[in-house]
């Protein structure tokens, strides 16, 4: 089994602040914007965190620099509760690119393991504003896990590829 650790998130270079802990001390990975956005893209503002729509903490926390109205590019997909979902949904994460054909030349496939961290900072939620308690301290955390079921080509849709 291989491990492999991925950056995934808002971070200086992607996005320009980190993602929020709240005092719980619950994360809420901030996925970055998407950067080649297409008509009907979901939207910041389509997905959820329990109660609150991610619109609401990435466009507080940017201080307007990302609207809720932006689109995301949700990978990895992991919380089943954060969009309407069909039957059967599993969590996601995809690769393309030359990112992909490294993953390709380490021959990940089944089994092996991605761990996902980003960038973080304290935040408060309070009535309903988003806000970093010290905008100046930030730390990387773990933050998502998934294993390896079976490895897709985009070009091809759902067909697996061979391992």
């Amino acid at each position: 089994m291989k491990i492999i650790f991925s950056r995934k998130g808002f971070d200086s270079a992607a996005g320009g602040f980190p993602s929020p802990v709240y005092g719980d001390e619950s994360l809420v990975s901030l996925p970055i914007p998407e950067a080649n956005p297409q008509p009907g893209d979901l939207r910041y503002a389509d997905v959820d965190i329990g109660a609150t729509s991610l619109g609401a903490i990435v466009e507080q926390l940017s201080e307007g620099r990302v609207r809720a109205t932006d689109p995301v590019h949700l990978d990895p997909d992991l919380r089943a509760e954060s969009l309407p979902r069909a039957d059967g949904w599993r969590p996601a994460f995809g690769q393309a690119g030359s990112a992909q054909g490294h993953l390709a030349r380490q021959n990940v496939g089944p089994g092996d393991l991605f761990l996902f961290f980003g960038s973080f900072a304290h935040a408060v939620n309070e009535c309903g504003k988003h806000e970093y308690r010290d905008k100046g301290a930030r730390f990387h955390a773990l933050f998502g896990w998934l294993q390896v079921d079976g490895v897709l080509d985009p070009k091809l849709g759902s067909a697996s590829l061979p391992v």
